[in-house]
């Protein structure tokens, strides 16, 4: 298993590596899909974020007796639980 770190860094070296080895690896391809994980990670993360702010302002109108409020914000919170999953 190799660092996909090192493989950004020194993309042809290991290109002429795996090819000394006899191998055809799609290395932009690779690529690719790590920079499409690392941008999927970023937005859930985001989203994770967003989710634990309104968890808060619930708890907050609780706190307040805000009922509306309440209720408006648990359906955000279900709206942003909905885009955690993957």
């Amino acid at each position: 298993m190799h660092d996909i770190n090192k493989i950004r860094e020194n993309k042809n070296f290991f290109a002429d590596g795996w090819k000394k080895r006899g191998l055809k690896v799609n290395i932009d391809n690779i690529l690719d899909i790590d920079k499409n994980l690392r941008k999927t990670i970023t937005n859930l993360q985001d989203l994770q974020t967003k989710r634990n702010d309104v968890s808060k302002l619930i708890g907050k109108a609780k706190q307040d007796g805000d009922e509306s409020k309440q209720i408006s914000c648990q359906k955000m919170f279900r709206n942003l639980k909905k885009g955690c999953k993957i």
